[in-house]
């Protein structure tokens, strides 16, 4: 039987690996129970995340066992104050995966953002997603890309004087660049998509084992549009909204929430640019361009972006195709009463290619078949009327 955990054989009271006290049931998700507990030689509390035993489809266990597996992995390089970390990684007595992160005082983006009773105010707005880009910064120079950011994705931790942080969890989907995973092996036989369809870029929409940092670059614009209008930029996640991602224009910004600066909105529109191409090319030439929009309190995580070197943030190394210059701030002036941390020189940037689904290659192999045939067929009949 279950206890009052929601797992069975495990209550509130147990204690874990003769260290984790259970303390209570955090929250469940589509594949784990989140519960708080006391490490009883450290005297502090920490979150620890249990895989649910429950699994309807072929192949779903492994598939959750992978991502617990990759959360761990992924989340124990990171260190940096946005990116709440895994601390120990083990398995219950029955075999069941389980990870003790730090535990987070304050809650959801999501559910902070949809509980205000007003509008978030743009510098907020631009503060929190600073400090994302300083998460996936850091992630990315590691060669890791998320996969799944969303707003219940991003923790608002209280921290000192009243103020909060965001923090970056749930790297359960992410992606080593030049190494497909179990779990994407699993997405790509059963044809699953892999990540939240309402923030999941069209590339990744298309084959996810291809993407690379500009795809959570588009999701952070997602966020970012969903902080300012608590609305999603293609419209409430339904059954097409892969196809109206995939072939429609986002609504724009000032039709759903007015004061937000020009400047600002068409940062936000590249960040959903359809080609990957026409994103900003890295997390940090993004913060760049939100710096002027952004308080005093993005200014830490600004500097950690700056601090973590990598000239264009991509998370994949791929061949160039010409050059351009990206252009480091918007055009206009800021808001009065704005932080404006000191720019980042320009620098020329490789155009990346944009990757294409295969169809249009296999299109282009038939298209040479038939060039071939044709060239056959005229040096024969031309063969022929030689002879005669």
């Amino acid at each position: 039987m279950r206890d009052d955990t929601g797992i069975e054989g495990l209550s509130c009271g147990d204690v874990i690996a003769a260290k984790y006290r259970v303390e209570r049931v955090i929250g469940r998700g589509s594949y784990g129970a989140v519960l708080e507990a006391r490490h009883l030689q450290l005297q502090e509390s920490v979150a620890i995340k249990v895989l649910l035993p429950d699994h309807d489809i072929a192949g779903a266990s492994r598939h959750d066992r992978a991502r617990f597996h990759r959360e761990a992995v992924a989340t124990a390089t990171l260190r940096g104050p946005h990116v709440v970390r895994v601390i120990d990684t083990d398995f219950l007595p029955d075999g069941t995966p389980y990870l003790v992160m730090e535990l987070v005082d304050g809650p959801s983006l999501f559910d902070y953002l949809h509980g205000l009773e007003r509008e978030m105010p743009v510098q907020e707005a631009v503060d929190i997603a600073i400090e994302i880009l300083a998460a996936l910064g850091e992630a990315h120079a590691a060669g890791i890309v998320h996969r799944d950011l969303k707003t219940p994705n991003v923790m608002l931790a209280r921290v000192a004087n009243g103020r909060t942080a965001a923090k970056v969890l749930d790297f359960g989907l992410a992606k080593y660049v030049g190494e497909m995973s179990d779990m994407t092996q699993i997405a790509t036989q059963t044809g699953a998509l892999m990540g939240t369809v309402a923030y999941m870029a069209p590339e990744q929409m298309l084959d996810a084992k291809r993407v690379d940092a500009r795809a959570d670059l588009w999701a952070l614009g997602v966020i970012l549009y969903e902080m300012l209008s608590r609305a999603l930029p293609f419209g409430p996640d339904s059954l097409k909204l892969v196809t109206v991602v995939l072939t429609e224009p986002f609504i724009p910004l000032s039709r759903v929430r007015s004061g937000v600066a020009p400047p600002l909105e068409a940062i936000i529109g590249r960040c959903l640019a359809k080609d990957p191409n026409d994103r900003h090319p890295s997390a940090g030439m993004l913060a760049e361009a939100l710096a002027p929009y952004a308080s005093a309190r993005a200014a830490p995580a600004l500097q950690e972006l700056r601090r973590t070197g990598v000239p264009t943030g991509l998370a994949a190394p791929l061949p160039a195709v010409g050059d351009h210059t990206v252009r480091m701030h918007a055009t206009g002036p800021p808001p009065p009463s704005s932080y404006i941390p000191p720019p980042l020189p320009p620098q020329p940037l490789p155009r990346m290619p944009y990757v294409q689904p295969e169809a249009p290659a296999r299109s282009a192999w038939a298209m040479w078949v038939a060039i071939a045939v044709a060239l056959f067929f005229l040096a024969g009949m031309a063969a022929v009327l030689a002879r005669r």
